[in-house]
């Protein structure tokens, strides 16, 4: 018997661009490609690569491919990631 768990696979991240300037930060759209055997998005924005403090109401659940995040910092540096779950 073989089992692949396409889950532990990485996301396809698609938008925003990675180092894109200028986005709207009060109402951004994250969106990435659908993963097969995916009943669900688990999605984190951080202000630091490492991830390592989660910033208030920048964490969440999806059922679909994308989230609207809202009231970021104009002057600041974020990165996002996601996992299908």
């Amino acid at each position: 018997m073989t089992f692949a768990d396409t889950l532990t696979l990485p996301m396809t991240l698609i938008a925003p661009d990675k180092q894109n300037p200028g986005l709207d930060t009060i109402n951004l759209n994250l969106k990435w490609e659908v993963m097969d055997g995916a009943s669900g998005y688990e999605w984190q924005v951080s202000d630091n690569a490492s991830f390592s403090g989660l910033l208030a109401g920048l964490t969440g659940n999806s059922d679909s491919s994308s989230v609207r995040v809202t009231q970021l910092n104009p002057a600041a540096a974020y990165y996002w990631r996601v996992r299908g779950k």
